[in-house]
């Protein structure tokens, strides 16, 4: 019975855990999509002083997002994302729409695939 016990307490804490963090992804993502998205639709009204503003607060938040989700993701996600992040913010520097405009787009996908990729359900368990 003893052994019972600590099993299932390991077990909820572990489950805890886990709906924990999936609500930090959450929260984080959803925090950084807004703000490239306001980005996206800086860029597409030419408004490039506020875009780069903006992205560089979008840098701003994932330099301290990227501390927590290293811990619990696959660093290639990360590595991704800083990719994208930093190739978004040259292009806007550089005044380059279309490429800007794709990269906001890559920078999102990849935010947002994250969060859905630490989602528990049966697609991700198999």
């Amino acid at each position: 019975m003893k052994k019972f016990i600590i099993a299932l307490i390991v077990l909820i804490a572990i489950l805890s855990t886990s709906v924990m963090s999936i609500k930090s992804f959450k929260k984080s993502s959803n925090e950084i999509v807004a703000m490239v998205e306001i980005t996206y639709d800086l860029v597409t009204n030419h408004r490039w002083k506020e875009a780069s503003d903006e992205i560089s607060k979008v840098e701003t938040k994932w330099n301290k997002t990227e501390n927590f989700w290293a811990m619990l993701i696959d660093h290639m996600e990360i590595d991704c994302i800083e990719e994208s992040l930093t190739k978004s913010k040259n292009y806007i520097e550089t005044q380059n729409i279309s490429l800007s405009l794709a990269e906001l787009d890559s920078l999102k996908f990849a935010v947002e695939h994250i969060y859905k990729k630490e989602l528990v359900n049966l697609k991700n368990v198999l």
